[in-house]
């Protein structure tokens, strides 16, 4: 007779962190077994009512199971478990990413998944799950009373750092998840005696007895406390970091062949494994709206929609704002403005000298593989978010039927928000958030495919007419002073030349206005009122 498995069903998570046997004692197997039955009950939005499974959380419970049943299929080799190890990290960091719904609020069951995968993780010897699986044992403290097995154990696993001699990271590995947690177990009875039931008194004997007959009280003793540890060495407290995230984990280039690991550091630099500030928005968007309005005065509606994609937001998140208009109105320098004053690192992209879909990147097995211009963009900022200026998007070019595809094709994913949040980089290999990523794109014309367009706010920015020659005059002789390397007082125009400004540009292309400013300059060379240029 065939032997019965030692648990019909997965055991729960707390059970799990208490040391609780697996499944055959596979972890594959429990994983099977538990994925199977949370998706059969399914994660309900009302546990109340009868409501749909949030679609979310089902496809990535979809994605975990695919993940276990590859380890089975593989007859869990060790290579096979490290494999596993290696997705249930990658699965944990997804799940970061998508935990919050469009209302802020945690997808329901995800966060109890996400600590399953931890324990999972954790006992297949990632030592990057360790954080995960600490965080969620200081939740399921938080639920349970005082006294259970649980709220030892989280309480324990806060005590398990580095320098205390029960853990050590190197040897995580052989030791498994039971006796971390039998560590956690034993540090929390411990340090936690205070809530431990009283122990029972000792029974009276003959004297006191007597003794409280003749009516003396007395204050009874319970049993000697236990010695205290000695004290422990404990690691300083982190020092306050600015709100951030780390983008590039420098664990994802474990992965890679030892040449491939030197380009990407060389790619990537100091942003490897570093925690990244997000970029606060401007303090005052009034001020900086009436600055932007004083330099660019017809481009009024342009600077109110880059002001209105960020809400009401702290720090800088994702949008996409594209500047329609004709040849040669300001839309290049605008958008420039835009991002620079904002305090956003610029980027810029020629579309229209692209005929490929490089601006993602190139995949690392190529010869010429790269980082796309998203990754390369917060790389250099050191920062989550970025601001990219595609010029001339209507022009690029390019095929479906080449292997270099086509630039609109590819920027349909890091600009729908939910697949930007874990864009996988075909250089890196691993899923980036490019999520906060702020481009602002120039159009000559609306005739982008319809589904770019919904993507993005379109604003016109209409030609500057005769009414702002006396903003755009001065701005641009300077620029023609610097440009040709003289002192930048030589571009002061007086009354004559702007009217003669006047009369000959009645509005229209800058371009052609800075024409007609070049040649008011140099035609001083040859009048009797000469300043020096240098």
């Amino acid at each position: 007779m065939k032997k019965p498995p030692r648990a019909a069903f997965a055991p729960t998570r707390e059970l799990y962190a208490c040391t609780a046997s697996l499944i055959n004692d596979s972890i594959a197997q429990d994983g099977a077994a538990w994925v199977r039955h949370a998706r059969a009950i399914g994660p309900k939005l009302d546990f109340a009512g009868d409501t749909p499974t949030d679609r979310v959380v089902d496809e990535f419970l979809a994605g975990v199971a695919r993940t276990f049943a590859d380890c089975l299929a593989a007859g869990e080799t060790p290579e096979a478990k490290a494999f596993l190890g290696r997705r249930l990290v990658d699965h944990l960091h997804l799940g970061e990413q998508v935990l919050a719904d469009e209302d802020g609020f945690d997808r329901p069951g995800l966060p109890e998944i996400l600590g399953r995968l931890a324990f999972y993780a954790l006992a297949l010897g990632m030592r990057q799950a360790r954080q995960y699986a600490h965080d969620r044992a200081i939740e399921l403290a938080r639920m349970s009373p005082p006294g259970d097995a649980m709220h030892y154990v989280a309480h324990g696993l806060s005590l398990l750092t580095p320098l205390h001699p029960c853990f050590l990271a190197s040897e995580l590995s052989p030791r498994g998840l039971c006796l971390a947690m039998s560590h956690a177990l034993a540090l929390g009875l411990e340090h936690l005696p205070g809530i431990m039931p009283a122990a029972a008194a000792a029974p009276l004997d003959v004297e006191e007895e007597n003794e409280d007959c003749q009516g003396i009280v007395r204050w009874r003793q319970g049993p000697p406390p236990r010695p205290r540890p000695k004290a422990e060495p404990f690691a300083k407290a982190a020092e306050p970091v600015e709100p951030g995230a780390v983008i590039f984990p420098a664990e994802m280039i474990e992965r890679h062949k030892p040449d491939h690991r030197r380009d990407i550091k060389a790619a990537l630099g100091p942003a490897l494994g570093a925690h990244l500030r997000h970029v606060p928005v401007p303090r005052d968007w009034a001020a900086w709206a009436r600055e932007r309005q004083e330099g660019f005065p017809w481009a009024g509606e342009a600077i109110e929609a880059f002001r209105e994609l960020q809400g009401n937001r702290e720090h800088f998140g994702g949008a996409v704002l594209g500047l329609v208009g004709t040849t040669g109105c300001g839309k290049s320098t605008l958008a420039a403005e835009l991002v620079t004053s904002s305090g956003l690192h610029l980027v810029r992209y020629n579309a229209d000298a692209a005929s490929e879909n490089s601006f993602l990147g190139t995949p690392a097995r190529w010869v010429s593989g790269h980082l796309g211009i998203p990754e390369d963009a917060l790389a250099k900022a050191m920062a989550t978010s970025a601001g990219v200026m595609v010029d001339e998007l209507e022009k690029a070019s390019g095929s479906r039927n080449s292997n270099g595809g086509r630039l609109h094709d590819g920027l349909h994913g890091v600009w729908e928000d939910s697949t930007a949040r874990a864009w996988h980089s075909q250089f890196l290999l691993h899923p980036i958030d490019v999520s906060r990523l702020v481009y602002v794109c120039t159009l000559n014309d609306d005739t982008l495919p319809a589904t770019l367009r919904d993507r993005m706010r379109l604003v016109r920015v209409p030609e500057p007419g005769p009414e702002h020659l006396g903003v755009l005059a001065p701005r641009l002789a300077r620029a023609v002073c610097r440009d040709t390397g003289q002192d930048e007082r030589f571009g002061d125009l007086d009354g004559d030349e702007l009217s003669a400004l006047a009369d000959a540009w009645r509005g229209g292309s800058i371009r052609r206005l800075r024409r007609l400013v070049e040649i008011c300059l140099r035609s001083r060379e040859s009048g009797p009122a000469a300043m020096p240029r240098h």
